[in-house]
């Protein structure tokens, strides 16, 4: 359970001048690559602090998916425009579904970076909307703290 061990990281306050902000953004996702459980996904967003990002991560999916655990662990970066990263683990988990729409509540915590980010820390929850038509592609809204 490597996000329980991430959860007890440290994730905010005043440390050698860094500062707690608040930190929120909105992205579309795309898998580029499946690979059964595990699977690779390709973000464009906007965040405070990073302005325009690309993101990259690894997802794994568990199943059977419900209540009793997550149905995604991810691992990944978010670079900003001028090369600076953070370093970000999410988990989420199912919360609403139909035929054509699907939600979900996850929470991420930021593990350190690159450039101003370097040593950067944070946590908050995030929520992803997927249209099961595909004709949008899936969308994630995050808000919390970043420190750096």
């Amino acid at each position: 359970m490597v996000f329980l061990a991430l959860a007890a990281l440290p994730l905010a306050g005043d440390v050698g001048g860094s500062q707690a902000r608040p930190f929120k953004a909105k992205s579309v996702a795309y898998v580029t690559a499946d690979y059964g459980p595990t699977y690779d996904v390709d973000m464009d967003g906007q965040a405070t602090d990073l302005g325009n990002f690309k993101g990259q991560f690894l997802g794994i999916q568990y199943f059977p998916e419900g209540p009793d655990g997550p149905s995604n662990v991810g691992s990944g970066t978010l670079t900003a425009a001028n090369g600076d990263s953070v370093t970000i683990h999410t988990v989420d988990y199912p919360y609403d579904s139909d035929e054509s729409i699907g939600v979900v509540h996850g929470t991420y915590v930021i593990t350190g970076g690159t450039g101003r980010f370097l040593n950067a820390s944070g946590h908050g929850s995030y929520v992803a909307v997927f249209d099961f038509s595909y004709i949008t592609p899936p969308e994630f809204t995050f808000a919390g703290t970043i420190v750096f």
